[in-house]
């Protein structure tokens, strides 16, 4: 009996320590799964050969193992969503319910006009856009997306917005903006008006007066011969002006696109057909015109648009230009580029009028560019015909001291 009672007990032993180890294997991988959920470090588990958790302990790894590679692939994939999201033109904010700001990008940091906080904040910190903060709140109450278009406060650029709701859980509601900027399309709109009207008024200027000068000569007026003279230049002067008008709307109007015809242009015969042309402003001011330009200088470049750039830049330095004053032309190249300056001891240009000069129909002084036969787009042409040629214009000038265009042109 007594060594039965003792085999017991070396048995009850046994078992005892047997499953302590086996508990103490079982704590261990319930442990490394709690890890695994958690995202931390699992502990190592030493299993003999005939463990009976042998199979459990390796899933366990190889758990672990898929589920770092899973994580593994959604930080790569977050990061290139973020970046994705970060560089888009479109500006983009997500909003939850308790309207914090979620997530947002560089471009809806240049619309609201400041960087957006990292940190969770309210959306009203960035939107100080009264429409917009409405139609979000809006949104949120109807659960019902809005789409307008608005000019944002702080950095009045006007934007195309869309808040769309969206429902990220059953009982939690979130609001997605994007922003379009469509400022540059307004503009456009704008000025196509702007030249619409511009062109309208210009025509109807020479076209009322020759009409109404032609019906004051066939009322009778044409039986004196001094009031019928009279009456006839001013007719023609319109009718030249008018022509001029069309011809440079018509040059503008061309497809920018059209493929340049290159040739070698002699620099020295543009600029002496360009002078000659304006023989007569040139006597009438008695202007000192000088042209410094070394023999035998050509360009491969387009003649015709090449010739409208000479001729619009001396058109303006002689009707601008004061009694007894000048016109000074100068080039010089380099390997791959030719500078032309034209300065003029004209009337000069004030420093807010030379951002628009380019501009279509922009004039300084407008009743003195009427008075001189001025369309208000020599110079507008002058941008256009460049940009084509491959070339750049730029403006130095000083009110009652004078006006220098420098145009640069790869050679």
């Amino acid at each position: 009996m007594v060594g039965y009672w003792a085999l017991m007990l070396i048995l009850l032993g046994l078992q005892l320590k047997r499953q302590r180890y086996w508990q103490g294997h079982i704590d261990t991988m319930t442990q490394n799964i709690a890890h695994i959920r958690k995202e931390a470090s699992v502990n190592p588990i030493i299993l003999t050969p005939g463990s009976p958790f042998m199979d459990m302990g390796a899933e366990i790894n190889r758990l672990e193992q898929a589920v770092d590679h899973l994580r593994t692939k959604v930080v790569l994939r977050q990061a290139s969503f973020d970046r994705l999201i970060d560089h888009l033109p479109q500006g983009v904010m997500l909003i939850d319910a308790d309207r914090n700001v979620l997530l947002a990008n560089q471009a809806m940091s240049a619309f609201v006009g400041h960087p957006i906080a990292p940190g969770v904040h309210n959306y009203l910190d960035d939107v100080k856009t009264y429409r917009l903060a409405r139609m979000i709140e809006h949104t949120f109450r109807n659960q019902k997306s809005h789409h307008k278009e608005m000019t944002m406060l702080t950095t009045q650029k006007s934007v195309d917005a869309n808040v769309i709701a969206l429902k990220a859980q059953a009982d939690r509601e979130q609001v997605l903006v994007i922003l379009y900027d469509v400022t540059y399309l307004r503009q456009v709109e704008q000025m196509q008006l702007d030249f619409v009207g511009n062109v309208s008024h210009e025509l109807k200027t020479p076209v009322t007066a020759i009409s109404g000068f032609a019906e004051t000569l066939l009322a009778g007026a044409k039986d004196d011969p001094a009031t019928l003279d009279q009456f006839l230049n001013i007719i023609h002067d319109e009718s030249t002006r008018l022509t001029s008008l069309i011809t440079d709307i018509l040059t503008l109007s061309r497809p920018s696109d059209a493929p340049a015809k290159h040739s070698a242009v002699d620099l020295n015969q543009l600029l002496d057909q360009a002078v000659k042309s304006l023989a007569k402003p040139i006597k009438e001011k008695q202007l000192d015109v000088n042209i410094n330009v070394p023999d035998g200088l050509t360009i491969q470049s387009d003649d015709v648009k090449l010739s409208q750039v000479i001729r619009n830049l001396l058109n303006n330095a002689v009707f601008y230009n004061r009694e007894h004053g000048s016109v000074d032309v100068t080039a010089t190249t380099q390997p791959n580029q030719l500078t032309l300056t034209f300065q003029d001891t004209g009337i000069g240009i004030a420093d807010a009028d030379q951002q628009r000069i380019f501009e279509r129909f922009y004039r300084v002084d407008k009743a003195r560019s009427r008075h001189n036969g001025g369309t208000g787009l020599g110079l507008a042409i002058v941008a256009e015909m460049l940009q084509q040629l491959g070339g750049d214009v730029a403006i130095h000038s000083q009110v009652g001291v004078g006006t220098t265009f420098t145009v640069t042109l790869p050679r």
